[in-house]
């Protein structure tokens, strides 16, 4: 079961890492296993799959400073960073993926608007892209006004001043600043080339990454590995639209040219130059005209590795291929000084945990399964305001009033009247109203959207899926009193699938709880 975008996606960008939120963001799947409950592929004989143990689903919600805990896999954080390391990420990859990703966003967003078969084709990779984008919009100005970069440069002068205070210390750490601060320097400018490179091209046009999965396709694999990678190819030319792609592939092509030096430049950019007197468009226009690889005749000839079709003369193909040079030139020519980077900020990240020895320092995230613990708790995210731990269907109606006329905010008026009705049954908060989303102090990063979020018995209490905006500098330092989860409240997942889906089927293979 999913509900409809007007529920899952409700205020897409605009509310995106925002509270309060009025999203109902979930999903609901069932695994199927052979007659012995064991992993198998596909057939018709398969049952439904039984673990040895269900967690149960909570209807009696929760209340300000219940316990709450998360259990899933968040992507990964660098809270042990150095000053010029945050530099860094805040001047390359964050401000690459704000500048690029606005630019393409804006064409696919365009169209979106405009055709509702468009707005179902590219819902899925817009709100990829559009997640880290507006993520790296609130990171930097989070850094920014929570002084990270300040508080950062305080820890690293008082570490300083240890170093300088222990002989030991300072025999072996004699030049660790000055020599992180001369490495991030030197790769500066090549490291931010990489990151709007990558934003412009390798995650750019999807022609590009199209030809890009090619290159990189493993016939000698096992065949059911290789009629799955098919199977996502064509499922990748179905969502395609040519005519959007080549304006951004337009659009990347001039937004790299105006943010890098030209040293960096691959060599597509002499061909627009020699042969189509410096025309982008033009350029792109031939090229989208020429190329096969996403037709299906062209894809079909790939897929059968016809002898006749020389894959490297496809346009597309050869321009990949001048791209992955160009790409792998960048990355070598600083590869030295980043082995370098790595090597100083693991011996700066060991020297602040012999200098506080007395204190616990739990590792960063790495993509594994990872547990958090606190409370359900609102907070005061500036002078004078205070947010609430929880939201209701209130708020949709109010936010539909305001947005009128936005299709981000449209919803079905059956649902409305579904909600108007206050019939919410056992699904129903304490008031007797219907609770839509909830915040605790757990910590999360990306990665963790879907991240079960349990009360103190264990019992499910909702699905966590977003952070908030005051807190986006949350992968480098946490905040405390500002870093909130936020989470759909379960109770209106079950409402939406019962009554608005009409699922109660689903209903009855829970465990629910009174």
């Amino acid at each position: 079961f999913a509900p409809p975008s007007s529920v899952g996606k409700f205020g897409w960008d605009t509310d995106n890492w925002m509270w309060p939120r009025h999203t109902g963001d979930f999903c609901v799947f069932r695994i199927y296993a052979n007659t012995k409950n064991g992993p198998a592929d596909y057939s018709p004989d398969n049952v439904p799959y039984h673990p040895e143990y269900v967690a149960p689903i909570s209807l009696d919600g929760y209340k300000e400073g219940s316990f709450c805990m998360t259990l899933g896999y968040p992507g990964s954080t660098e809270r042990y960073l150095s000053s010029y390391g945050i530099e860094e990420m805040m001047n390359g990859i964050n401000q690459a993926m704000i500048d690029v990703r606005g630019v393409k966003q804006a064409i696919w967003k365009r169209e979106m608007d405009r055709r509702p078969d468009i707005r179902i084709k590219y819902a899925s990779k817009y709100d990829e892209s559009s997640n880290y984008w507006k993520n790296s919009i609130g990171t930097n100005k989070a850094i920014k006004h929570l002084k990270v970069l300040e508080k950062k440069r305080a820890a690293e002068t008082a570490l300083r001043e240890w170093i300088q205070s222990h002989p030991e210390e300072r025999e072996k750490l004699l030049r660790l600043f000055s020599s992180l601060e001369l490495d991030y320097s030197n790769r500066r400018e090549t490291n931010r080339a990489l990151a709007y490179f990558g934003e412009s091209f390798i995650n750019g046009p999807e022609l590009v990454q199209l030809a890009l999965e090619i290159l990189n396709f493993d016939f000698e694999a096992e065949e059911k590995q290789v009629v799955s990678r098919i199977k996502r190819l064509l499922e990748k030319y179905d969502n395609l639209d040519t005519a959007i792609d080549k304006e951004v592939f337009a659009a990347m092509l001039k937004e790299f040219q105006t943010k890098v030096d030209k040293k960096y430049l691959p060599a597509m950019y002499e061909k627009i130059d020699t042969l189509y007197n410096g025309n982008i468009q033009a350029y792109v226009d031939s090229l989208y005209a020429t190329f096969s690889i996403t037709s299906p005749k062209g894809l079909k000839r790939f897929l059968e590795r016809d002898t006749t079709y020389n894959l490297f003369e496809d346009p597309a193909i050869s321009l990949s291929l001048d791209l992955i040079v160009k790409y792998y030139e960048m990355n070598q020519s600083i590869s030295g000084v980043s082995e370098q980077i790595e090597q100083g900020e693991r011996l700066f990240n060991a020297a602040m945990r012999r200098m506080y020895a007395d204190r616990n320092f739990y590792p960063d995230a790495n993509s594994t399964m990872r547990l958090s613990f606190g409370t359900v708790d609102g907070y005061s995210p500036f002078d004078g305001a205070t947010y609430d731990y929880y939201t209701t269907v209130k708020g949709i109606f109010e936010k539909v009033k305001e947005h009128a006329g936005d299709i981000d905010f449209a919803v079905q008026p059956e649902l409305l009247d579904l909600l108007s009705s206050g019939d919410f049954g056992r699904y129903a908060n304490e008031q007797g109203d219907m609770s839509v989303c909830f915040i605790s102090n757990n910590d999360i990063t990306g990665g963790n959207s879907g991240s079960a979020m349990f009360n103190s018995k264990g019992e499910l209490l909702g699905l966590a899926f977003d952070g908030n905006w005051e807190a986006m500098s949350s992968d480098i330092v946490f905040e405390p009193d500002l870093q909130r989860c936020i989470g759909v409240d379960v109770r209106y997942m079950l409402f939406i699938m019962e009554k608005y889906g009409k699922a109660g089927r689903l209903i009855e293979e829970l465990k629910i709880g009174r």
